[in-house]
């Protein structure tokens, strides 16, 4: 937003198009003016119902999209009054702690994750794995020492082969739970 002039031009710009994540406006000598524009970056998709958007960093929809689309999907069990493009849907923090999850999941425990259902006040996060079983989360609380257990939990009792018949690992409470 540097460069913004006295009228807000790069503001209204950038309330008009939503896909403009960066605009700059600067004035060179008397009669030439540089516009630099950068465009919104999906971070994620971000799915209420049957309808699904494209999310930016800011947890703020910019274009109505597809559920076929490869990547992150966050799906939102939220009640939403009025859902519109260009409007915050998401904290900043939640959408940060989810990407975190993501990849310690993939990194540290070795397990992939694509498609996380976020439920009511941000506080509970349901990520569904590529083998099939669901990892559940409490957002209330630090998520380090939860996946630091999901990790022991895969490595010393629950090694691939023996996921066969696995639904979910509870990592909402004091002890790991599974079933």
């Amino acid at each position: 937003r540097s460069g913004e002039s006295q009228h807000g031009y790069p503001i209204r710009l950038q309330e008009k198009f939503l896909l403009i994540d960066e605009l700059s406006v600067k004035r060179l000598w008397f009669k030439s003016l540089v516009v630099k524009i950068g465009e919104k970056k999906t971070v994620s998709l971000w799915c209420w119902e049957t309808n699904c958007f494209a999310l930016d960093k800011n947890g703020v929809i910019f274009e109505t999209t597809s559920e076929d689309r490869t990547g992150l999907m966050i799906k939102s069990k939220q009640s939403k009054n009025e859902i519109l493009i260009g409007k915050k849907v998401m904290e900043e923090k939640t959408l940060k702690e989810i990407l975190f999850i993501q990849q310690t999941m993939s990194q540290k425990a070795k397990i992939e994750a694509r498609e996380f259902t976020l439920f009511e006040n941000d506080q509970r996060l349901n990520a569904k794995t590529n083998e099939g079983w669901e990892v559940f989360f409490d957002l209330k609380e630090d998520v380090n020492w939860p996946l630091v257990e999901l990790e022991l939990v895969l490595e010393k009792e629950l090694p691939r082969e023996e996921r066969g018949g696995l639904e979910y690992i509870d990592l909402r409470f004091n002890k790991v739970y599974y079933k």
